[in-house]
């Protein structure tokens, strides 16, 4: 196993609290798996006696490695005492099923964030639960992983690629206007989302506008869903020390408390945002509760919802609703 040492950077705010942090390691290869690397970031925000809440794990794969460093994951990651972990897990040479490894990498997750929890000073990680993302393969690796840990996955969020997910995990995929894969590109997302939605998944799907296949565009929408999503799942844990018990119990969504998108996939407008490629049509919402047409998505609240449908529209997220007080 590969081992390291802590690497600290610098912060204006170093004098007001603990140095945000790097820890790196290695597991073994196993299985369909050739080899296992995983780098942790631990931000500054959350105090050295306070406990990390989560974990955001993606795979080091062309623009979604820099979520690791992109400002919107930081100020996530910060607000809601998350880290983030970079993971490059690369399949024997010759295998190119996209999931076909994902399940020796799942336990190499596992137990590279045991040692991490050890090389970090941090017990709570190795019970912590995930939010799983990625980009092209790595969307299709963090839908595979929510289905693989449904009982520790918070979310999932698949950028540009993706498939079937954990029973009870909410996932957002999104799709890029100028997707030039096909198995990728909005009409095979909305494919997808029938699938899942017919087995009464709690899943939605976004189209980014102006977007080709292998970057990652404005996150404006992704951050309040994440928030929203993290605030109706995550309980507080139950702690021994710094230490948890037993994994932070994730409470189910109330999919009858929701509210569904409807839409069809449709050439786009030579016009902003859309630049002649997909869009998503006709875009509607309605309560989950009233009877309606077959849908293609389902959000937690109206708040979402209506974010949903101005971006579908407009590629804003617009502004939003107030949140909902939780009784």
């Amino acid at each position: 196993m590969k081992t390291a040492t802590p690497i600290l950077f610098a912060s204006a705010l170093l004098a007001a609290a603990a140095p945000a942090a790097e820890f790196k390691t290695g597991v073994p290869a196993r299985g369909k798996l050739a080899e296992a690397n995983f780098e942790l970031w631990i931000p500054d925000a959350i105090p050295p006696a306070a406990a990390v809440r989560g974990i955001v794990a993606f795979p080091d794969y062309h623009d979604g490695r820099n979520i690791y460093t992109r400002k919107e994951w930081r100020e996530f990651a910060e607000s809601h005492g998350f880290t983030l972990l970079r993971h490059q897990l690369l399949a024997v040479k010759g295998d190119t099923n996209k999931l076909d490894h994902t399940k020796d990498g799942t336990d190499a997750l596992l137990e590279a964030v045991k040692d991490l929890a050890k090389k970090s000073g941090r017990p709570e990680l190795e019970h912590a639960a995930f939010v799983h993302t990625g980009l092209s393969q790595g969307g299709w690796q963090a839908s595979r992983y929510s289905g693989l840990i449904p009982e520790r996955t918070i979310a999932a969020v698949c950028f540009h690629g993706g498939a079937e997910t954990g029973k009870g995990v909410p996932a957002l995929f999104l799709s890029a206007e100028n997707d030039t894969f096909a198995e990728c590109a909005a009409p095979a997302t909305a494919k997808l989302m029938e699938r899942l939605r017919a087995s009464r998944l709690p899943v939605a799907h976004l189209l980014q506008p102006s977007t080709p296949h292998h970057e990652i565009a404005d996150q404006s929408y992704v951050m309040v869903w994440l928030d929203e999503i993290v605030g109706l799942r995550l309980q507080k844990p139950v702690l021994e020390g710094r230490r948890y018990v037993a994994p932070p119990p994730l409470l189910p969504v109330n999919l009858p408390a929701g509210w569904v998108c409807a839409y069809a996939v449709g050439d786009a407008p030579k016009q902003k945002p859309f630049q002649g490629g997909k869009c998503l049509e006709s875009p509607k919402i309605r309560p989950a509760a009233e009877a309606g047409a077959p849908d293609l998505g389902w959000l937690p609240s109206r708040r979402l919802a209506k974010a949903w449908l101005c971006y579908s529209q407009t590629g804003e997220t617009g502004p939003l609703e107030p949140k909902a007080v939780k009784p």
